[in-house]
């Protein structure tokens, strides 16, 4: 399965103050689930040219399945790349995770929720 992992574009500014850290849970995810072709891309360093590198990406890789990773703060801009997704490929299956995510699972999940996610 082509799996493609996106960390979100926003990061609290104190983040980069000393270092320029990368995503180590989606490489961490990515390392993990042997058997699939699994691409990571950190939109932090596709700054301020997201949407043309996504796209990009989408075009190159063609997921089957976009993990998408969030913090509370980040959950907007999460919905909004979800879009860019959706329009490229309305197939692909969708998950989220992070923080946000997995504090918020009961919410998100909830019958009546309009959510573009699939999992």
């Amino acid at each position: 399965m082509r799996v493609l992992l996106l960390a979100m574009p926003y990061i609290s500014a104190v983040f980069n103050l000393y270092v320029r850290l990368p995503n180590l849970a989606l490489v961490n995810l990515a390392g993990n689930l042997p058997g699939h072709e699994v691409k990571v891309l950190d939109l932090v360093l596709t700054r301020p040219r997201v949407r043309e590198v996504l796209e990009r990406t989408l075009a190159k890789v063609k997921p089957e399945v976009v993990g998408l990773s969030a913090m509370s703060y980040q959950f907007d801009t999460l919905l909004k790349v979800v879009q860019i997704v959706r329009r490229f490929d309305p197939a692909v299956r969708l998950v989220a995770g992070g923080y946000h995510t997995s504090l918020m699972a009961r919410d998100l999940t909830s019958p009546g929720t309009s959510l573009p996610l699939d999992s």
